[in-house]
């Protein structure tokens, strides 16, 4: 039974055999390139939604430890209230014992009066105090000058004077005693409250200090954990954005590289094909796969001829697509880099220079330097400065905590005219030019 045969339709009429098979190859090539194209690119969703899950799994990390720092915020901000609260209690009692003190002080100044007033009022008994006991002491004596005289009719009111001046005498004493006791009772007590007032104000000193200490301490943890607390709400809203971007660019990539549907089209035979049916499909080509149609149609003469509307619209979305994807594509497909092997020993040898030698002066520029030698400049003996410094004992001097000793002939030999070496520079010993000693004398001087 012979294989019923097709009309073909009116696209491939004016085509010939050897042409539909070339069409139908390049067609095969861009499907299989398409394919290759949206398995890469399926790679890339997975290496994406890979990273965007390390992403996803560092942002709630992030997130737990910025709801564990929350919490470590607000206690940190309980424990600072009832600090606060400690610190104005403490401060109301500091004005408080502040204000008692203050009264005291007062209290004290006037008690510091009384005392001069009590040490004045005791001069001034002082005072009248001798003054009575000189009185005394002349009274006494006209009484002793009386007794032995025969006129015993004036001893009467000697001796009632000698009573009176007693009793005033014993009087004022035991005044002057009472308001001595007085005062350093007074004195003594108002020490006493002073001292327990001072160590009670000083105690209360101490606590607001300790307190203010403290809430140093937490207002410094405060802001420790504030600035954690926002380097972290930072960190989140960038984490935010990176997974927005990377879900976005995943939507966009799923978007783009979506299978098509096949269409099938009218099924047509060529007139030479040994019975088989073909099936044209519409496919969206990768870059490359676009590049290998445009080279086809352009070698085939007859598809110039013959460039329908479909096509070209096929041809325009190709060119789209190979537009949009020309980084990603490129990045993918790893191409040989072919350099020049001369250039990179050529740079090698720039990275490497030969050494060169070293440029050697002549002879003659050489030896003209010391043409008339320095004979003049050589170290001698010279008997001025020995018999200068011949008759010195070693020096020792303390520098820095060390004893240092200079010969006399170490002395000789650190001025420069008078060295015995002639190329060996004499090394100084420490401390030398800390010492004072005089130099010695110009042997010009001498000549």
């Amino acid at each position: 039974m012979a294989t019923p045969i097709y009309p073909l339709p009116a696209i491939f009429s004016e085509y010939s055999k050897e042409e539909l098979i070339e069409k139908i190859d390049s067609l095969r090539i861009s499907k299989r390139l398409a394919m290759q194209s949206i398995n890469r690119k399926a790679e890339q969703i997975k290496t994406l939604q890979e990273q965007y899950d390390k992403e996803h799994e560092g942002f709630t990390a992030l997130q737990t430890k910025y709801e564990a720092l929350e919490a470590d915020h607000t206690k940190l901000k309980q424990t600072r209230n009832q600090l606060m609260q400690r610190y104005t209690h403490y401060k109301g009692l500091y004005i408080e014992t502040e204000e008692k003190y203050n009264q005291l002080v007062a209290k004290h100044k006037a008690l510091e009066q009384r005392h001069r007033d009590l040490i004045e009022s005791n001069n001034e008994l002082n005072h009248q105090h001798s003054v009575l006991e000189r009185e005394f002491k002349s009274l006494q004596q006209q009484h002793d000058s009386h007794k032995h005289s025969p006129e015993s009719s004036d001893a009467l009111p000697k001796n009632q004077q000698t009573e009176e001046i007693e009793r005033i005498r014993t009087h004022y004493d035991q005044q002057f005693r009472e308001l001595k006791k007085e005062k350093i009772e007074a004195v003594d007590s108002l020490r006493r409250q002073l001292r327990a007032q001072h160590t009670k104000i000083m105690n209360q000193i101490r606590q607001i200090k300790d307190i203010s200490h403290k809430l140093n301490e937490e207002e410094y943890k405060t802001q420790t954990a504030q600035a954690e607390n926002d380097n972290l709400s930072v960190l989140l809203i960038s984490k935010q954005d990176i997974i927005q971007e990377l879900k976005q660019s995943i939507e966009m990539l799923k978007m783009k590289n979506a299978r098509p549907d096949e269409t099938p089209c009218q099924p047509s035979a060529s007139p030479v094909a040994s019975g088989s049916n073909t099936k044209s499909t519409i496919v969206k080509m990768s870059p490359a796969a676009t590049e290998t149609s445009l080279t086809t149609t352009k070698a085939s003469p007859v598809a110039t001829k013959t460039s329908t509307p479909e096509n070209a619209a096929i041809a325009n979305d190709a060119v789209q697509s190979a537009a949009s994807t020309a980084n990603s594509s490129t990045a993918q497909t790893s191409t040989p880099v072919f350099t020049n092997k001369k250039r990179q020993l050529d740079d090698k040898e720039d990275q490497n220079p030969r050494p060169q030698k070293k440029a050697v002066p002549l002879a003659c520029i050489s030896n003209a330097r010391h043409k008339n030698g320095r004979a003049h400049l050589e170290g001698q003996a010279c008997t001025c400065c020995t018999g200068f410094y011949a008759g010195d004992p070693v020096l020792t001097v303390n520098v820095g905590g060390n004893m240092v000793e200079v010969t006399p002939e170490q002395r000789i030999q650190h001025h420069s005219r008078h060295r015995t070496e002639k190329k060996t520079k004499p090394s100084t010993p420490p401390g030398f030019w800390d010492l004072e000693f005089g130099s010695p004398p110009d042997p010009r001087s001498h000549r």
